[in-house]
């Protein structure tokens, strides 16, 4: 359902089902309608099956009970019902907020055209079936009977709605559309099948059912491939035999896989579970696959065999972490194909653009040899001192957004340091940036540049790489800056200097390991890192709580997150100035640091199964209903707002 329609089916709820009649204007009209709605014959509630191309199933199950939850873990002084009636009249009492709210997607089977719009529904509870059409016509609807016990809205523009008679917990529901042939097509069902659906007993659920796009769709993917994929293929293609060859084997083999996949995969779904007398929420995203087949269900299949408990040096990462991760990784040698793929890319096109041979050869053997796929790894990444983050300079506002990064690899340091030797060679290479800048149209001399120097105060055999970004990028993303570099350097240059953002990139042998680390010095990195060699069990990751269900597991990856870990994201969401929402983070019960611990189990039990599961805790939405203020604070509007337009009422 579009958005456009969803405003419109609030809209709808708010006016057909809103409200008590004025004052005066009920009285023989309402009577004469209870009386025929009361005399007509009973609605049709025999059961209606599941229809043959049901491709999409959702399933709300107690929408009140979930608010109410999430509202009292939250702490959030909000009284939901309360709103509701205020910019709704009459909604709050007409829903049935125990009973589910669920939406069905069915193909359309009868459909000449190629890829026909689906038939779509969402189906709603209500307490009545005679208190919606009197309410409905108490707004100026003039509901149309189709039948016993089913009734049509009438509606301006989308969405086409109807109210009907349920079998269920509902003894009727508000059923609406984007059309009036979704609403035509699947009200039996959404009022007599899907209630009774013996779908996963969560408090949501979401499910993909891949059976009927195959059946419909898998002779025209394939016709596709066969027909599509030379049109697209001349669209890309540069003319450069090297560059020309290495896109169609990416076209096709990426083709053949999408094919494999949709062969291999059942079912793609998601649940949501509140348990609440642990006073969390977990949720799970899963892939049930048929076969194994493709590229991606042996990469799963190859994980499933990995996986095991977090390794120990996962628990000797700091205990200061926002976020941290592992990963059990996979055989490299299965990515070998598409990192040559990637190389032939990447050498055609230099050659197409005239670069020296030298220049082409060194960008090659970096894209074939980088040790970039399949590693196995752990992560973390923290935050700096708070005394730290006082800076109103917006180029140490994005180092401070940065804090610092670690990586680990279990293995040597020789191909990474050949790689960042062989990446900042080409970096200051002038034909390779000349030819960037002149075909992605960048500013002159806006790429970063990177340059190895001595390591200050790291370990014996560290390497430590200066890569200098645009200063352009305090105040944009990374592509707008690099575009606008040379346009805006001067108007910058007037606030701070228009210097560089220089970050490092730090290698340090460990052993058979090796750590790489990301930050604005390597001071910065020194405490996390002392931490992870040797560090006391109390700074670790070991002693943190909040974690004990990675304990438990045997996963192929996991980890956890938290809010703090997401500042940027909320504050560019909600249009807030970052400070704000880290200040405010610091006032919050935890800090915003309670862990959301995730991980991906892997099932070969009756077929494979792929989940990803994670778990927030109550004190999580606690930390989030504190931050709505800052949250809310979006940029101030310039210029003086305009009132809405008063909205005449609509007349019967």
């Amino acid at each position: 359902m579009t958005r456009r329609a969803r405003l419109s089916l609030l809209a709808v709820l708010a006016t057909a089902c809103g409200g008590s009649a004025p004052p005066g204007a009920a009285s023989p009209n309402a009577a004469a309608a209870q009386q025929q709605v009361a005399a007509e014959p009973p609605p049709d509630l025999s059961p209606v099956t599941t229809p043959a191309d049901l491709v999409l199933a959702a399933r709300l199950r107690d929408p009140g009970n979930l608010l109410d939850t999430i509202g009292t873990w939250a702490s959030f002084p909000l009284d939901w019902r309360g709103l509701i009636a205020q910019q709704a009249p009459g909604v709050d009492k007409l829903i049935a907020w125990d009973a589910p709210i669920e939406v069905a997607v069915v193909l359309d089977a009868h459909s000449m055209e190629r890829l026909p719009q689906p038939f779509a529904v969402v189906s709603i509870g209500l307490i009545s079936l005679d208190a919606a059409v009197k309410l409905a016509k108490s707004r100026g609807f003039a509901p149309k009977r189709l039948r016993p016990g089913v009734f049509h809205l009438a509606a301006v523009e989308a969405p086409s709605c109807a109210v009907a008679a349920a079998l269920g917990r509902a003894p009727a529901r508000l059923v609406c559309g984007d059309r009036p042939e979704d609403v035509e097509a699947l009200l039996p069902y959404a009022t007599r099948g899907l209630p009774n659906e013996p779908l996963v007993e969560s408090d949501l659920h979401v499910e993909l059912r891949v059976e009927p796009l195959r059946r419909r769709y898998g002779r025209q993917l394939r016709q596709l491939k066969t027909l599509a994929l030379p049109f697209v293929l001349k669209q890309m293609s540069l003319d450069s035999p090297r560059f020309d060859r290495a896109l169609a084997d990416a076209a096709h083999a990426v083709a053949d896989e999408l094919l494999l996949l949709s062969d291999d995969l059942r079912t793609a779904s998601v649940d949501v579970r509140v348990q609440r007398d642990a006073g969390q929420l977990e949720a799970i995203a899963q892939l049930d696959f048929l076969g194994t087949k493709s590229w991606t269900a042996g990469l799963l299949l190859a994980a499933a065999s990995r996986a095991g408990a977090p390794p120990d040096t996962f628990w000797k990462l700091p205990a200061s972490a926002n976020a941290a991760s592992f990963d059990a990784g996979d055989d490299p040698q299965r990515y070998t194909d598409i990192q040559r793929t990637l190389a032939e890319l990447l050498g055609g096109f230099l050659e197409h653009e005239k670069a020296p041979r030298a220049t082409v050869q060194r960008a090659v053997e970096l894209a074939e040899s980088a040790p970039l796929l399949g590693r196995a790894t752990v992560y973390a990444e923290g935050s700096l001192p708070t005394a730290s983050r006082a800076s109103t300079d917006p180029a140490q506002r994005v180092l401070q957004d940065l804090g610092w990064r670690w990586v680990g690899f279990g293995e040597r340091p020789n191909a990474w340091q050949r790689t960042l030797d062989g990446f900042t060679r080409l970096a200051g290479d002038a034909t390779f940036r000349r030819i960037l800048e002149q075909r992605f149209e960048l500013a002159a001399g806006s790429l970063p540049r990177v340059q190895r120097r001595a390591s200050r105060g790291m370990p014996p055999g560290s390497s430590t790489y200066e890569v200098a970004l645009p200063p352009e990028l305090a105040e944009s993303g990374l592509l707008d800056a690099l575009r606008k570099s040379s346009t805006s350097s001067a108007k910058l240059g007037a606030a701070h200097g228009a210097k560089p953002i220089k970050v490092v990139v730090v290698l340090v042998p460990d052993g058979d390991r090796t750590w790489l680390g990301i930050a604005a010095d390597e001071a910065t990195l020194l405490q996390p890192l002392r931490v992870v060699r040797q560090g006391a069990e109390a700074e670790r990751l070991g002693s943190r709580s909040g974690l004990e269900w990675l304990r438990q597991l045997r996963a192929s990856s996991g980890g956890f997150a938290s809010v703090s870990s997401f500042v940027s994201q909320l504050a560019d969401l909600s249009d807030a100035p970052q400070g704000d929402v880290r200040s405010a983070l610091e006032r919050v019960p935890s800090q915003g640091r309670t862990p959301i611990p995730y991980a991906t189990t892997i099932s070969r039990e009756n077929g494979l199964k792929a989940a990803l599961t994670l778990r927030v805790s109550k004190d999580v939405f606690r930390d989030l209903a504190a931050l709505a203020p800052a949250l809310a604070a979006a940029r101030p509007v310039v210029g003086p707002v305009a009132p809405a337009p008063a909205v005449p009422p609509r007349r019967p």
